[in-house]
């Protein structure tokens, strides 16, 4: 039997932290393993629990979710970290690839695209909106010619 992936929500707003929890235990194969309400106890609760998904708000009160999710990702390259957000921060996709964000959500999304976005990220996909995708911008240079 699989264990079930652990999932902690880093969220400063105590309603939308709590509404992610109960929306992440209804999704099978899923534990709640712990809710930060800012950076510093995001980095106790990975350290404590060792989670293999974050939920992580990006404006958060002591540092902004992009300067947290680098840190998560140097000292625990393993944890894929999901940006949930009420802002819109396409401008900042290739800056969170870069990172290694391994998915952008906003707070404005239905359940079960929240519930499909953490199910692929456990299977090492992500989901991108098709009005999104058409704006990114990737930097890795010019396409490749088929052979």
């Amino acid at each position: 039997m699989n264990a079930a992936a652990k999932v902690i929500i880093v969220d400063d707003h105590p309603l939308i932290a709590q509404a992610t929890k109960e929306l992440m235990k209804r999704l099978e194969g899923v534990e709640v393993a712990g809710v930060a309400a800012n950076g510093a106890q995001c980095l106790e609760l990975i350290e404590e629990v060792e989670p293999d998904i974050v939920l992580l708000d990006f404006h958060l009160p002591d540092r902004s979710g992009d300067e947290l999710a680098a840190v998560i990702k140097n000292s625990h390259p393993d944890v894929q970290i999901i940006i949930f957000t009420g802002i819109d921060v396409t401008d900042l996709y290739n800056h969170f690839i870069q990172i290694g964000v391994s998915g952008i959500l906003s707070k404005e999304s239905d359940g079960e695209v929240i519930k499909l976005m953490v199910k692929a990220v456990l299977h090492g996909q992500t989901l991108l909106p098709q009005t999104q995708l058409r704006q990114v911008r990737f930097l890795q240079g010019a396409p490749r010619p088929r052979s």
